[in-house]
C-alpha cells in the first residue's frame, strides 16, 4: 500500500492475514527533535540546516531505523549529514 503527501510518502506490505511486513517512510523538512539539533549546535558549530529529510524503515522482527539526512550550509560552504534518530 502506498501513502502520498506534499512532503512525502509512507510504503507498507502486508502478509495474507493483513499483518504489516514492512514499512518504508520518508519525509521532508520535518521539525526535527531537539537531540538532533543538539548534535549539529555541538558537532557543526557555525552550520546551519536548510533542508532535512526523514527516513524510517521498519521489518518484522528487526528494530524500527530511523535517520535523518540534513543539508547544512556555512557561509558559502555546504555540507550532507546523516544523523541516526
Amino acid at each position: 500500500m502506498h501513502f502520498k503527501s506534499e512532503n512525502g510518502y509512507a510504503i507498507a506490505s502486508y502478509d495474507d492475514n493483513g499483518k504489516i511486513m514492512e514499512v518504508q517512510k520518508r519525509f521532508k523538512n520535518v521539525e526535527l527533535p531537539e537531540s538532533v539539533q543538539a548534535h549539529v549546535n555541538e558537532n557543526y558549530e557555525g552550520w546551519k540546516i536548510v533542508k532535512n529529510r526523514y527516513n524510517v524503515s521498519y521489518e518484522t522482527g528487526q528494530e524500527v531505523e530511523k535517520s535523518y539526512v540534513l543539508n547544512l550550509k556555512n557561509g558559502k560552504e555546504k555540507k550532507k549529514i546523516t544523523v541516526k534518530g
